[in-house]
């Protein structure tokens, strides 16, 4: 539940895409990779209703070499997951109008 004095927030909801499977050199062995794409729901409590939604992409696991899908993680891993796109998402709600811009002469 949002404070009493929120008007307007943001739920952020991750959803996996699969990324196809990576290989662990040190346990000889693969696991599924996943990239975390981001569903953005914005919602006026003052209404309430959700104003806008939007899906921010993340990005796939990094691996070691550029065309390879060889990776380290840490020992027992049994996926390997993307980048959050959280920088895409703050520039993205930062960027929205105020109340104070929108009640501007």
């Amino acid at each position: 539940m949002p404070a009493a004095n929120t008007l307007v927030s943001a739920l952020v909801e991750y959803k996996r895409e699969p990324s196809g499977t990576y290989e662990i050199p040190e346990e000889k062995r693969t696991v599924p990779g996943y990239i975390l794409n981001a569903e953005v729901t914005i919602i006026d409590h003052s209404i309430p209703a959700v104003i806008y939604r939007k899906t921010f992409k993340g990005e796939k696991p990094k691996s070691l070499l550029s065309d390879s899908n060889t990776i380290f993680v840490n020992k027992g891993a049994r996926e390997v997951l993307g980048e959050k796109p959280i920088d895409e998402i703050e520039k993205y709600l930062n960027g929205l109008p105020s109340k104070r811009d929108i009640d501007k002469p």
